[in-house]
């Protein structure tokens, strides 16, 4: 944890960024990709707010449109700097981490949606307010990183399996970790560890 970059470290930092802007002007493919990412997060600075709504024992498709939009969103934001993107991907996040929980009796849901707020938290991190830094931490450590270790604690299903649950649930809470390592050492090592061990 002591070498990560600073924010923003998930996924694509600041060099890589800069070299696609660079890239973007001769590049067709790069500007079609660059221009459907745009489009989308266009919809959903539209789109209703999300809502904690259980499909039978999942809250799945609402951490993944959330998921969807927060990339969208942030890339919007990080590539145009338009506050619009960033105050939208904010509200997302903003309702998700007043969701009495992620669903962990389904622990994809929670996963993806620790995916989401983290790539939110790392990317944003030049307009993000304290209280929302505060709130998304604590919306990490109460609804993913409690019980994940739970999770890993009993070590039956997920963390003990060869399908795609190990995949996505060990990864939800590592790119959580990642993001929040300054703040939750301790857990974030805990995390790195036992998936890890679960991988």
């Amino acid at each position: 944890l002591a070498s990560l970059r600073p924010h923003p470290r998930l996924m694509m930092d600041a060099p890589p960024l800069e070299a696609l802007r660079k890239q973007h002007a001769s590049d067709e493919a790069l500007r079609k990709y660059v221009d459907d990412v745009l489009a989308q997060a266009n919809e959903y600075l539209e789109a209703p707010p999300l809502t904690y709504d259980i499909v039978g024992p999942r809250l799945l498709h609402v951490s993944r449109n959330c998921l969807r939009r927060i990339y969208a969103l942030a890339f919007a934001w990080r590539w145009t700097e338009d506050p619009r993107y960033s105050e939208a991907a904010l509200d997302n996040v903003r309702t998700v981490c007043a969701f009495k929980n992620w669903n962990h009796s389904h622990f994809l849901d929670t996963a993806e949606m620790a995916h989401a707020v983290a790539i939110a938290y790392d990317w944003l991190q030049p307009v993000l307010a304290e209280e929302d830094k505060a709130l998304m931490r604590e919306a990490i450590r109460k609804h993913a990183f409690e019980k994940g270790f739970w999770e890993y604690e009993k070590w039956t299903g997920w963390p003990d399996s060869e399908h795609n649950w190990n995949q996505v649930c060990n990864s939800g809470l590592l790119i959580a970790a990642l993001a929040l390592a300054e703040h939750t050492p301790e857990e974030s090592t805990r995390i790195l560890q036992c998936a890890h061990k679960s991988y």
